[in-house]
């Protein structure tokens, strides 16, 4: 996981080398959650509550302006919806729905580790970079990214070929999230890890890389905290944020990203 030092674009504090071993293999969706899978599970679709110019809103669209706490929420409710055990412990939460943020005092693993689970549930940070970078070690899974020259803008919106085919991001995107599934995947076959929105994952996010030591299973509990690491860029962001490295912490009340759910095989 993370970037070396020689990687244009990078997080320079946040995203130390380390050698990232997991456990357990798991299932991953192919595609970004859409507003239609969210809406059959009966569940307030707060996308739409939401949704401004920048949000394609046809059912086959990414859910997006979700908050952590939401994502979580809807895990549960996806597990239970489909004979799953849920695998958060959602406390002192509210309000239930609205167009408001919602949020919980308290949230924790129901397992000893949430890898354990057999429900349904946000990937780690660990699961994500694995399942992006398929193997590769490049910047994307693609290859690296065309250096812009000093003085680097991190907002640039150059255009980046190597991606083009990939993401919807700032270059190619109309500044507005599109349905997914209709750029290539990458090599095992997941579409839109790059770009369209930004993705949830279950870490805590403090700004500062993890050391260089090296970990197993990282991210198995659930972490108090402030803020949350979004993955994979969006359609909105500069090309530099879908670096498989790359990362973006926001407040766990903040409306700002989608998801994809996962599920360790057992």
């Amino acid at each position: 996981m993370g970037s070396p030092p020689c990687e244009w674009g990078r997080g320079r504090n946040s995203e130390t080398e380390s050698e990232t071993t997991l456990t357990h293999a798991f299932y991953m969706q192919e595609k970004e959650l859409t507003i239609g899978e969210w809406a059959a599970t009966g569940e307030l679709n707060v996308t739409l509550a939401r949704a401004g110019a920048e949000q394609c809103t046809e059912p086959s669209c990414p859910v997006a302006q979700v908050n952590w706490y939401e994502a979580l929420r809807f895990a549960n409710r996806y597990s239970a919806w489909k004979g799953k055990p849920e695998c958060y412990t959602l406390q002192g939460c509210g309000p239930d729905a609205g167009p408001g943020p919602f949020g919980c005092t308290n949230v924790s693993a129901v397992n000893t580790s949430v890898y354990d689970c057999d429900g349904y549930r946000l990937p780690t940070e660990a699961e994500w970079e694995y399942a992006v970078r398929a193997g590769t070690r490049s910047p994307t899974f693609a290859g690296p990214l065309t250096p812009i020259p000093p003085p680097a803008d991190p907002t640039d919106c150059s255009t980046q070929p190597i991606i083009e085919p990939f993401a919807w991001y700032c270059a190619n995107s109309g500044g507005r999230t599109h349905p997914v599934g209709q750029k290539s995947p990458n090599p095992w076959g997941l579409v839109d890890l790059l770009g369209n929105v930004l993705e949830h994952t279950s870490d805590m996010y403090t700004g500062i890389g993890h050391k260089p030591a090296r970990r197993v299973d990282p991210g198995a509990l659930i972490v108090p905290g402030d803020s949350t690491p979004l993955r994979g860029g969006s359609a909105l962001l500069a090309p530099r944020n879908t670096r498989s490295a790359g990362h973006i912490g926001f407040t766990r009340l903040a409306t700002d990203g989608g998801l994809r759910l996962v599920r360790t095989a057992k």
